[in-house]
């Protein structure tokens, strides 16, 4: 009876193009959540740090505020979709490309591009 009822609930997972159902859902909230924890941040801790520098004499503040809140915004937008899919975890190997290691260096790029982006950005305040 117990080999019948794990035989039932083994057939009785969802799979989308071989991966369960739950990762995928998981991996997808994690993205969703994260675009709202970028726009959360973008709201809240960027207008309370202008609001902080505004009291100071620092005369390019909201010069640059501007200049990291767009690169900022989009590292947590990459993060998210990165931690998504390292949740849903594609194991598929074609041709010696591995997904998750192109999904690494994927992630290590436009990590490194966001960096230069927002160095350009700071340097355009001088």
């Amino acid at each position: 009876m117990e080999m019948e009822i794990q035989k039932l609930l083994q057939e009785a997972k969802l799979f989308i193009f071989e991966l369960p159902m739950l990762r995928i859902t998981s991996g997808l909230s994690i993205v969703v959540a994260f675009i709202f924890l970028r726009k959360l941040i973008d709201l809240y801790v960027f207008n309370r740090l202008q609001s902080y520098l505004e009291k100071t004499n620092f005369r390019y503040n909201s010069h640059f505020i501007n200049a990291l809140r767009r690169p900022f915004s989009a590292f947590i937008l990459i993060l998210g979709f990165y931690l998504g899919f390292k949740i849903i975890g594609f194991s598929v190997q074609k041709n010696g490309l591995n997904v998750n290691e192109f999904l690494n260096q994927a992630f290590r790029i436009a990590a490194a591009s966001i960096v230069i982006w927002t160095f350009y950005r700071l340097s355009e305040l001088i």
